[in-house]
């Protein structure tokens, strides 16, 4: 059956096709084509981002946890965030164990009987697993921006915050990337999770890419990240990684 891309757009929102339709001249095929493509770009997407959300998140957390170990005797830092330094200070650490431990236990319950840890306590990986990207990104350090302010002309960002977090980076965080260069403030990492989570926000939620620098962000941002944390893992995502291809065949 040949598809009827007008009948196929009855079933989207006009905002959600605007970008395609004025792209393709309003072309419903061409703009079909172009809708269609962007899905094949962050399907290709979603692979390296989700290896480097899992590589951010355990070269972070192996971090935390020799820190905690340090200073409360216990790996298990998300049972010691008061307690640690610098993770300790307001708004490092975005979440908390209570809400960890209840996303942790309603992944325990669904557990068919057939799984092997059914049944099984909660544990401290099972608490990092449900730790966010955003709450990751939040960790690392950013630059103060005197011009980012609230509606009252008062500074959205906390000069104590910004200082533990740049403090955890120098005596803590800086070793889970361990090929990063010229990065003593954190910043460059920290603003390379954070471009990365906004990507795959937008790949999450099948918005469009049309007007986003794809190709920067996979080559300049996603692999050297990946390269700061492992040269092996950075080889093993290049190898692998179709973003470049599907670029090459946008309609």
């Amino acid at each position: 059956m040949a598809v009827v891309p007008a009948e196929i757009f009855k079933c989207l929102h006009a905002s959600r096709l605007a970008h395609y339709r004025a792209v393709a001249g309003g072309q419903d095929a061409d703009a079909l084509a172009l809708y269609e493509w962007n899905i094949e770009l962050a399907s290709a997407l979603q692979d390296p981002l989700g290896i480097a959300e899992v590589a951010v998140r355990h070269a972070i957390d192996t971090e935390l946890g020799a820190w905690a170990q340090q200073h409360v005797n216990s790996a298990e830092w998300i049972d010691h965030i008061a307690h640690i330094p610098h993770l300790s200070a307001p708004g490092v650490f975005t979440t908390t164990r209570h809400k960890l431990y209840k996303a942790a236990d309603q992944s325990r319950r669904s557990r068919p009987t057939n799984h092997p840890r059914h049944g099984g306590a909660i544990t401290h990986d099972d608490l990092v697993a449900h730790v966010m990207f955003g709450t990751w990104a939040s960790l690392l350090p950013e630059k103060f921006d005197a011009s980012w302010v609230d509606p009252n002309g008062n500074p959205v960002q906390n000069q104590v915050n910004l200082q533990a977090r740049r403090d955890l980076w120098r005596n803590c965080l800086q070793a889970g990337f361990p090929n990063v260069k010229q990065d003593p403030r954190g910043y460059g990492t920290g603003n390379k999770v954070r471009d990365l989570r906004k990507l795959r926000n937008r790949v999450s939620h099948m918005d469009s890419l049309l007007y986003v620098d794809v190709e920067h962000l996979h080559d300049r941002v996603l692999l050297p990240l990946l390269n700061s944390i492992s040269h092996d893992l950075h080889d093993w995502v290049k190898g692998r990684s179709r973003v470049r291809t599907v670029l090459a065949q946008r309609p």
